[in-house]
């Protein structure tokens, strides 16, 4: 396997070595790119830098939790995005796999075959939802060359619409009724709505 380009946002200098030395003592080879803000991230892909794989920290100088993850998802494309966290940060830590994330590690059980393993297999889960994405959009460039033009668009629209009610509804719960936005929250992540809403967003080019 060719070398796999690694971007490490992580601000704690002890951290950041050691998960780098992890790197170093696997099977494959991996060249590590260290960075300690998000802000440093972002323009690292805004230089149409492309790394195989990003390794997240929530908690960093300019960001922290689940935004630092939707930030770091809407920069890095096709990039998979795995984020690090401690025991206590469990729940973050799921919540940013519902909305991008491919997979989590816990910081005190990194172990190089553990690292490697989570690595490989988040970049083999991009690669096929990219594939997925491009035939549901290659299917629907079929339907509209087709005769059945009239169709796709109708469908799309309802689809919009689908997604402009779900948000509408968070801001709403957000603004009005506060004290329930936790439980609207809970019961959105349930039945993974936030993933739905991101793959719908993204099929209709909402994105």
């Amino acid at each position: 396997m060719n070398e796999i380009s690694v971007l490490l946002v992580e601000d704690n200098p002890a951290d950041a070595a050691f998960i780098e030395r992890q790197l170093l003592q696997a099977e494959v080879s991996f060249r590590v790119t260290k960075v300690a803000w998000l802000s440093s991230a972002t323009q690292y892909f805004e230089l149409n830098r492309q790394p195989d794989v990003v390794l997240l920290d929530l908690s960093l100088p300019d960001s922290q939790g689940i935004d630092t993850v939707t930030d770091m998802i809407k920069k890095s494309g096709s990039t998979p995005v795995i984020v690090m966290t401690g025991h206590d940060d469990i729940m973050t830590a799921m919540n940013a796999v519902r909305v991008g994330a491919q997979d989590y590690l816990i910081k005190s059980e990194f172990h190089p075959k553990n690292l490697e393993r989570t690595i490989l297999l988040a970049m083999e889960r991009k690669r096929v939802d990219s594939i997925s994405k491009k035939l549901i959009r290659d299917s629907i460039r079929v339907l509209e060359g087709g005769g059945t033009s009239a169709f796709v668009p109708l469908v799309l629209s309802h689809l919009a619409s689908i997604v402009g009610a779900l948000e509408e509804l968070q801001r709403y719960v957000q603004k009005n009724i506060p004290n329930h936005t936790e439980s609207v929250d809970a019961i959105l992540n349930k039945y993974s709505i936030p993933i739905a809403v991101r793959e719908l967003r993204e099929l209709i080019g909402l994105e």
